[in-house]
């Protein structure tokens, strides 16, 4: 029951995220790089903790947790 929970909240966390991005993307709102790779970051890690609270198998759960730190290494170069 506790893990529900804690996915429920990891999926609000994201979604949040992703609205925010959203909005400063639409609005063209300038921020600072600090500022985007926190929420970036919050976003990835919510994402990442939601796949580990997920009942699919460990091999997958740690492939899929791997891409993401990979892709967000991959973010950061790219700042």
């Amino acid at each position: 029951m506790r893990r529900k929970y804690l996915s429920g909240i990891c999926k609000l966390i994201y979604l949040i995220t992703v609205i925010l991005i959203f909005i400063i993307n639409k609005k063209n709102i300038e921020i600072s790089k600090i500022t985007l790779i926190l929420l970036v970051g919050i976003n990835m890690f919510s994402f990442a903790a939601n796949i580990f609270l997920s009942e699919i198998s460990k091999k997958l759960k740690i492939g899929i947790i791997l891409s993401l730190v990979i892709g967000y290494v991959i973010f950061l170069i790219l700042i």
